[in-house]
C-alpha cells in the first residue's frame, strides 16, 4: 500500500521533549532523527551522526518555535495536555 501525502508516518522511537527533527534524504528512504529529549540535544551532533552514517545525503531541520504552541496547536484545539513536552 502506498503512503499518501495526507497519511502520518510511523516511526517506533519515543520523540517526547525533543524539541527539533532532522530529515535525511538518502538514496533509499527518508529518515527522521529526532532531536532532543531520549535523543541527543546536539544539533551539530545529529548532523554529524547523519553525515557519517549516511555522507551522499541531503539534511534539512525542523525546530520548534517559541510560539508554535500559540499559532498551530491552540487554534486547531490541542490543549497543552496533548503536547508531547
Amino acid at each position: 500500500m502506498a503512503i499518501k501525502r495526507t497519511d502520518a508516518i510511523p516511526i517506533d522511537k519515543n520523540i517526547e521533549k525533543s524539541f527539533g527533527l532532522l530529515f535525511v534524504e538518502t538514496e533509499g528512504p527518508i529518515l527522521i532523527r529526532p532531536i532532543g529529549g531520549n535523543w541527543d540535544y546536539g544539533i551539530n551532533f545529529a548532523v554529524e551522526q547523519m553525515n557519517k552514517q549516511y555522507p551522499q545525503s541531503k539534511m534539512a531541520i525542523m525546530e520548534e518555535r517559541c510560539d508554535s504552541v500559540q499559532k498551530h496547536f491552540k487554534p486547531c484545539g490541542i490543549g497543552l495536555q496533548r503536547l508531547l513536552l
